[in-house]
């Protein structure tokens, strides 16, 4: 089964309606019916919580919209993987690249794991793809 790593952006877009929601859907639609097998770091769905929270504190969406969204996260079948395990990489990478620790490990779980890694952070992409090709752009997959 082909496996693929998702970071928090694209899990988000997944859950709300943002410029390229609908290439998230299709990326993230195989995993709910067991086409794909899908893996996530720890920390992804802590910082897509806080996605569901800012977007409930704007106003943006209801209280009830909100749980909805963590409930339909919490279901999303994966494997969640300690970033612990990859702290030492994810630190070389930041430094190397200037990126945050927490852009950083995605890239390092992408690594270790030889899976392809789809970010939706441009900025990620730009700087890390030459190194990492498994780490792919939402916007540019087909």
């Amino acid at each position: 089964m082909k496996e693929i790593a998702v970071d928090s952006c694209v899990l988000a877009k997944w859950l709300f309606f943002e410029p390229d929601s609908e290439k998230a859907d299709e990326l993230i639609a195989p995993v709910t019916t067991g086409g794909i097998f899908l893996v996530l770091l720890d920390i992804a769905p802590a910082e897509v919580t806080n996605v569901i929270w800012k977007r409930r504190r704007r106003g943006e969406i209801t209280d009830a919209e909100a749980r909805a969204a963590l409930w339909r996260l919490k279901k999303l079948p994966a494997e969640i993987i300690p970033c612990a395990s990859l702290l030492t990489d994810g630190l070389e990478i930041a430094m190397r690249y200037d990126r945050s620790a927490y852009d950083a490990l995605f890239v390092a779980l992408v690594h270790h794991r030889g899976c392809r890694g789809v970010t939706a952070d441009e900025p990620l992409y730009n700087v890390t793809h030459r190194d990492y090709p498994g780490v792919v752009l939402l916007k540019n997959m087909p």
